[in-house]
């Protein structure tokens, strides 16, 4: 831990800041202060502070920076929320600065309020590299240690996962979201502020409309493959200054797209069913056929009108081409033969045939009945 005091610089006859450690650093710690001073000293960008000068000797060693009087972001919202047009031009300087090193591959690892500091002219700055790391470097925390601030650290920070560029852009959401609303979006202890993270997203209010909704829902999503990068926050957070619409879908529009492709889906699906289903109904459904079938063998002089009754089955009928079981039965003798009780007997009366059912036969003409012959099938819609 350091303190920062202002001072002034007696050769260079300027004010400065000075950070101190409250303790003579030992191992990781001394390692982290070389660590930012390396760091700082290797940048240069308007909304870095500036390092002047560096002290490793003594008991308490030293960094001396360009001083920041007007306070920090967290002192401002102990008073009370900002107003978007305010938190759009905060997010655009620290998201500027957040581009700047990740393009050196560095990692700031701890966004949060009291890192971010204004001047007179209430230009905001990010400072405190104490644990900002450099891809690929060399682990300086121990693999068991909590590095950040609970509040603000990234789902995979949780987990334990490779802190990269993306957990600067989801802390900088958390940080924008706090402006807005005037209140952290997670509370409680280090251990609850962390599992919370891992039970739910960030909840973000439509209050500023959809395109704020929408741009800080993708900064602090889940999956950091989700968020945009540092150089993407930059040009949406100044369409939001500016009042223009982002180009980006709201998350309420594409969740409701998303149900109405689902139930799209779903409807497809239920449809196809029962096409199919039908289909296989009527492709297995057994044929529904005339229990009578008159077929007329005569010619059209041997046609007699509907009084004349019909002539006995000939010989030929019995025993030619018409099977005996499909013909009124009749003995040797001419006789007709016992009818069984559940035998069908048709309605061969003049005018009318046993096919009425499905329409009208021919009136009073001769032929010969033929039981069991196949009909049409019944079709959609029939009866």
């Amino acid at each position: 831990m350091a303190d920062v005091y202002e001072a002034w610089d007696l050769r260079l006859q300027r004010a400065v800041a000075i950070k101190r450690y409250r303790a003579f650093p030992s191992g990781t710690g001394m390692q982290r202060f070389i660590s930012e001073a390396e760091l700082l000293g290797s940048l240069s960008h308007p909304g870095l502070l500036t390092v002047f000068d560096v002290s490793l000797d003594g008991e308490r060693p030293f960094l001396v920076l360009s001083l920041a009087r007007g306070g920090t972001l967290r002192d401002r919202l102990d008073i009370g929320p900002l107003g978007p047009s305010r938190v759009a031009e905060i997010g655009v300087s620290v998201a500027q600065v957040v581009e700047y090193i990740h393009a050196r591959d560095i990692v700031h690892r701890d966004l949060k309020p009291s890192n971010m500091l204004f001047d007179e002219e209430d230009d905001c700055y990010l400072a405190d590299f104490g644990i900002a790391k450099a891809l690929g470097a060399a682990n300086i925390t121990d693999s068991k240690e909590f590095v950040g601030t609970a509040g603000y650290l990234a789902p995979e920070q949780v987990e334990g996962r490779h802190p990269g560029p993306p957990v600067d852009v989801y802390a900088l959401g958390l940080v924008l979201l706090e402006c807005l609303t005037g209140h952290p979006e997670y509370t409680g202890t280090d251990v609850e502020m962390a599992l919370a993270r891992l039970a739910r997203p960030p909840y973000v209010p439509d209050t500023w409309g959809p395109n704020w909704q929408a741009v800080l829902t993708a900064m602090t999503a889940t999956d950091p493959e989700k968020r945009p990068d540092a150089g993407q926050c930059v040009n949406l957070l100044r369409a939001l200054q500016a009042g223009q619409t982002v180009p980006m879908v709201s998350p309420v529009l594409a969740r409701s797209r998303r149900v109405f492709a689902g139930v799209a889906a779903a409807a497809t699906v239920v449809i196809g069913t029962l096409v199919f289903t039908v289909g296989q109904l009527q492709l297995f459904e057994e044929p529904v056929v005339d229990p009578v079938k008159i077929e007329s063998t005569a010619t059209p002089s041997q046609k007699s009108t509907s009084d004349t009754p019909s002539p006995e089955p000939t010989r030929e009928t019995r025993e030619g081409s018409v099977p005996p079981e499909e013909v009124d039965p009749v003995d040797h003798d001419g006789a007709p033969a016992e009818t069984p009780k559940d035998a069908v007997s048709p309605d061969l009366s003049p005018g009318r045939g046993p096919g009425d059912d499905q329409g009208r036969g021919k009136a009073g003409g001769p032929g010969r009945a033929k039981l069991g012959g196949p009909g049409p099938a019944a079709g959609p819609g029939s009866g």
